[in-house]
C-alpha cells in the first residue's frame, strides 16, 4: 500500500486536518491521511493520493515541501528539477508546470507568505 522502496523524507501538512506527505526513490510521493475507520487509539494512515514524477523525470523523490494553504504540494527531484501538483477540487490534484534550472543540488527552497512564489537555492 506504501512506497516500494526507501522512503526520503516526510512532512506534515500545515493545514488543521493531519496529512502527511512522503517521497521516496520509488520516483513516487503520497499523500497520507488517517484512516476512515481508524481511532486515535489504533493509528492506522492511508494512502490518500499519489504522485509521480512527469516528463520522464523519473530518479525518484526527496524534500517534499506544502504550500501556506496545503493546495499545492512541490518535492524535488534528484536530478535537480522540481514538480508541482495543485488541488483544483476535494481530493483532486493536477499536475502543475516542474521547474528546473539548477545543476546541482537543490540546497534549500521556501514557499513566499502568500503562496505564490517559491525560491530556491543550489
Amino acid at each position: 500500500m506504501g512506497h516500494e522502496a526507501g522512503v526520503t523524507n516526510i512532512t506534515w501538512s500545515p493545514s488543521p486536518e493531519p496529512n502527511l506527505l512522503s517521497t521516496s526513490s520509488d520516483n513516487s510521493i503520497i499523500l497520507w491521511a488517517p484512516s476512515s475507520s481508524s481511532t486515535a487509539k489504533d493509528g492506522i494512515w492511508v494512502p490518500e493520493q499519489r504522485f509521480g514524477a512527469t516528463a520522464g523525470r523519473g530518479l525518484g523523490f526527496h524534500g517534499p515541501m506544502w504550500s501556506a494553504d496545503a493546495k499545492s504540494i512541490m518535492a524535488t527531484g534528484w536530478n535537480g528539477g522540481l514538480e508541482r501538483w495543485t488541488e483544483v477540487d476535494k481530493g483532486v490534484w493536477e499536475p502543475r508546470s516542474g521547474l528546473s534550472g539548477h545543476f546541482g543540488s537543490v540546497e534549500s527552497c521556501t514557499w513566499a507568505s502568500n503562496g505564490d512564489y517559491l525560491l530556491s537555492v543550489g
